[in-house]
């Protein structure tokens, strides 16, 4: 049994843990520098650049579509095109420049909120608050905070999740109304 419960918990932990480490990169009070260093300790060196790398990856994929690494290399084919064809080489600078900005600004962005001092932590901190005010500063992370954070998290007894003899219903369950226990079942959330 013990077995068991240990493979599923390595089955499911792998993929979850980048997840939870993302969530507590994008919470201002901790970032990089305080989990991963204790969590780790000898090994938080190669565990903040997988999870860093990992962010980036998130990030990017967050990227409003016109700032995409495709449109850019298509954009500087025409670039090399329009200069030859209009011979007004300072237009074509221009056009470079604000393609780099562009591309650039989304990969600083991350950048620059993980560079920027830790938040001391109160007990009435709200995150979802802080972000709504800052989206302006970091759009894109905003969008990825909204998705990331807004995830379920529930905690269910070791002995429901690891039971050989399959799902069964709480005695807190047994107490709900009726309508609310049939769209637990419906979505199957009785746990």
């Amino acid at each position: 049994m013990a077995t068991n419960m240990v493979g599923k918990f390595e089955q499911y932990w792998s993929l979850i843990h980048g997840v939870l480490a993302i969530a507590t990169i994008l919470d201002p009070r901790f970032k990089m520098n305080i989990i991963f260093p204790k969590m780790y300790g000898d090994e938080s060196p190669h565990e903040v650049e997988r999870v860093r790398k990992l962010t980036y990856d998130l990030v990017k994929e967050y990227k409003p579509c016109d700032a995409k690494e495709t449109d850019f290399s298509l954009t500087i084919s025409n670039f090399g095109m329009d200069i030859d064809d209009c011979g007004d080489h300072l237009a074509g600078f221009d056009l470079f420049v604000s393609i780099t900005s562009t591309v650039n600004t989304y990969k600083s962005e991350l950048y620059y909120y993980l560079e920027e001092n830790v938040l001391p932590k109160t007990v009435d901190f709200d995150i979802l608050t802080w972000w709504k005010a800052n989206g302006l500063k970091y759009p894109t992370l905003q969008r990825v905070v909204r998705d990331v954070l807004a995830i379920p998290v529930s905690t269910v007894d070791s002995e429901s999740t690891f039971s050989t003899g399959g799902r069964h219903v709480t005695p807190h369950c047994n107490r709900l109304h009726l309508d609310i226990l049939e769209a637990l079942i419906c979505v199957q959330d009785w746990l």
